[in-house]
């Protein structure tokens, strides 16, 4: 190696071997002599104090580092390593906006909710029976059994019921007949549907022929249609006026 001419006076490189023997002491630089004229590319052991480093020739290994890992919960992780599974971390004021798969139950505190009694996982179904504080009870003139929510009843009208297009026998009722239309009754469907006249029955909406019974007959005057009679006695005239 040749010296810069700017070296004290001279005006030339001057040769390593013109100079002192001093020249050709290295320097040592933490655990490795440095001499003029050789390049040396690793130097060990060297404490650099307020340095600034604008760029590095290459990138530093994990091994030149103090502290080359992170430990996040129960794992660890190596500065440019990856992990997928991270134990024993709490979370704090964290916002996640987004997952890679879905939680399954396991991860949760809660997965499930009770209704009545039955536990439903999320996710998951159940049939559930109805808690009835108040069951609905069946009264008089319908059928089926009380509801407590655990059986379905079916509500149907019993024969107690009148309806409009049933036919019923009504008993105990009472009908107002000017608030009422009744129509095409039968005889039949009456108690008493015959009226008799001097022992001749006659039924309600029908005609018949009646003999006057003997000594029925009020007044003084015959009809002069009547031609024929009963009579077979007569009592005393006593007065009146006789023709022919």
């Amino acid at each position: 190696m040749t010296v810069p001419y700017t070296f004290g006076n001279a005006t030339t490189s001057i040769p390593l071997s013109n100079l002192d023997t001093n020249f050709a002491t290295p320097i040592t630089l933490g655990n490795t002599n440095v001499y003029l004229g050789n390049t040396t590319t690793s130097i060990s052991n060297l404490s650099l104090g307020n340095v600034t480093i604008t760029s590095v020739g290459s990138t530093f290994p994990n091994s030149y580092l103090s502290n080359s890992s992170a430990t996040l919960g129960n794992a660890v992780v190596t500065l440019g390593g990856t992990t997928s599974s991270v134990g024993n971390l709490t979370l704090t004021n964290v916002t996640i906006s987004s997952v890679g798969s879905t939680f399954p139950n396991s991860y949760l505190a809660n997965s499930s909710v009770t209704i009545n009694g039955t536990s439903v996982a999320l996710g998951g179904s159940a049939t559930i029976t109805a808690n009835a504080s108040a069951t609905l009870t069946i009264s008089t003139g319908l059928s089926g059994t009380s509801y407590n929510g655990g059986t379905a009843v079916t509500i149907a009208i019993d024969s107690t019921v009148a309806t409009l297009t049933g036919s019923q026998t009504l008993t105990n009722k009472t009908i107002n007949g000017s608030n009422n239309t009744l129509s095409n009754i039968p005889n039949s469907a009456l108690t008493n549907n015959t009226v008799t006249v001097n022992g001749t029955s006659i039924a309600l909406g029908a005609s018949g022929t009646v003999t006057a019974a003997a000594g029925t007959l009020t007044g003084t005057t015959l009809n002069s249609t009547v031609v024929t009679s009963s009579l077979t006695a007569v009592g005393t005239i006593t007065t009146g006026v006789w023709n022919g």
